[in-house]
């Protein structure tokens, strides 16, 4: 450390520096004694503390303090007289002396402790002057509003963006309106309790009129708090008017693409009920022929009405699809729930897909249990879910490849698993194998396509059944597995 002590007595001086050292043994101490010394040690500089007579023959204490502040305003300075005047003590103090001490052997003890303890003081000042400069720069740089007011809405402080923000230039002009009328209409007020200390803190969003007419739509935080003892209001400022248009156009395009879903459910309704109109003639029609030309004995008359019946009943079942979903889209399917054996509606859709395994002369091992796996569900939907997974995968498992249908209960569910060794699902693909007119690059050959309904239809109708489905697949050409899970019947 280093000290700087002033005194045109050498005894007094010489007294102070032997107390300083009894305290601080390696400090460096500068004796001043007239106005060229004191000159040179104001050029100098870097002293940790001064010690300084209050009254010298060319200058006085008071006049020493004052130069020491304007060139180093966190160094301290403790006065020292032979005077115990109380009036002289209040005089130094209020001029920015840091401690007072009386030149006697009773009160001389105590100055190095004083000195001591005005350094503690002074760096304990420094440091807190330091954070308040950081946060200050913080708040200026801030593109928040930040503010302070009188519970009457006098404003105290606020930083650039809040001045900013209201559309004013300076503290004083931001002044002269109070802050209700800054920040009005009053708007939608949230007032809740601050856990710390039960403080009201409040939100709203208001609108703020600036003086060059334009608007903004501003969110304002507020708390009450103190400063030495006063309340205060302690605010942020956000603008949201940006933030608010992007809402506002997010609800309307929202708004607009439900709409658009609303009428895509409407057309697939009426595009699925306008397409299986004219199926039911167009097979039976084909049948008459069949029936009617059997005599003749022509195999090419034969064929082309298999060809016709096979391909109507195959657009029958994917309008039916189309249909379905749409009713689902629109919440028109109403399930038939009934307690039944979940092994009975897996035997009817193995039946009714049957031929079209068969035809890709495709293997089938089917492993349901002996016992009944009892749901309480809708036969018929449960059925059409097992037939779409089937049918899924015989098409897209090459001819003579094999299918897989097992079941049987785990903890409280009842699993179906459908594998196949078929042509796989990309990783890509596997999150939206389920949506709706998704099939991805899976073609064996493209007509053996579909709508890309059926998987979607699966879902939704398992979930109106209070299950799940889910799709597994290790990769291309390494088959897929899709299982089912359904709650059990509680018996």
């Amino acid at each position: 450390m280093r000290f700087l002590v002033l005194d045109d007595n050498p005894d007094d001086r010489l007294m102070a520096i032997r107390f300083l050292r009894q305290e601080f043994p390696d400090a460096a101490v500068d004796e001043v004694f007239d106005r060229p010394g004191f000159d040179g040690a104001l050029a100098r500089g870097g002293y940790d503390a001064v010690v300084t007579d209050y009254m010298m023959q060319w200058t006085d204490g008071l006049q020493v303090l004052e130069h020491i502040k304007d060139h180093w305003p966190y160094c301290p300075v403790v006065l020292f007289t032979g005077s115990g005047n109380e009036e002289v003590a209040v005089e130094a103090m209020k001029a920015g002396a840091d401690d007072y001490v009386v030149k006697s052997p009773q009160r001389m003890p105590r100055l190095p402790l004083a000195v001591r303890h005005a350094i503690e003081r002074m760096t304990a000042k420094r440091r807190l002057s330091q954070v308040e400069t950081h946060l200050q720069r913080l708040t200026d740089a801030l593109d928040v509003g930040v503010f302070r007011a009188s519970p009457e809405g006098e404003l105290l402080s606020c930083n650039p963006a809040f001045l900013r923000i209201v559309g004013r230039s300076t503290l004083e002009e931001a002044r002269a309106q109070r802050l209700d009328g800054l920040l009005s209409p009053p708007g939608l007020y949230d007032e809740v309790r601050d856990p710390e200390g039960g403080r009201v803190r409040a939100r709203r969003e208001v609108e703020v009129s600036r003086p060059d007419g334009s608007r903004v739509c501003v969110r304002v935080s507020e708390r009450l708090g103190e400063e030495e003892g006063r309340p205060v209001v302690d605010g942020l400022v956000e603008d949201i008017s940006e933030h608010k248009a992007l809402a506002e156009g997010l609800q309307a395009r929202t708004e607009e693409l439900q709409q658009a879903d609303r009428r895509k459910d409407e057309f697939l309704a009426m595009l699925a009920h306008e397409l299986r109109n004219p199926l039911a003639p167009i097979l039976n029609a084909a049948t008459l022929v069949r029936v009617k030309t059997a005599s003749l004995a022509d195999p090419r008359i034969q064929g082309a009405c298999s060809i016709i019946e096979r391909q109507v009943l195959t657009l029958t079942r994917l309008v039916d699809d189309l249909l379905d979903v749409s009713r689902v889209s629109q919440g028109k399917i109403t399930l038939h729930p009934e307690v039944i054996d979940l092994n009975t509606a897996i035997t009817q859709a193995i039946e009714m897909v049957r031929p079209h395994i068969e035809g890709r002369q495709q293997g089938l091992a089917v492993h349901l249990p002996a016992e009944p796996l009892e749901v309480r569900g809708d036969l018929t939907r449960l059925t059409q879910i097992f037939a779409n997974l089937l049918n899924n995968a015989a098409k897209f498992t090459p001819q003579g490849g094999a299918l897989d249908v097992t079941a049987g209960k785990s903890g409280a569910d009842v699993l179906v698993r459908i594998t196949d060794t078929g042509v796989g699902i990309v990783p890509a693909l596997l999150p939206h194998v389920f949506d709706l007119f998704t099939q991805g690059d899976r073609s064996l050959d493209r007509a053996q396509g579909g709508l890309g309904v059926g998987l979607t239809l699966v879902k939704r109708l398992v979930e109106m059944h209070g299950g799940a489905v889910t799709a597994e697949s290790a990769g291309v050409g390494k088959g897929s597995i899709f299982t089912v899970r359904l709650p059990a019947l509680v018996p």
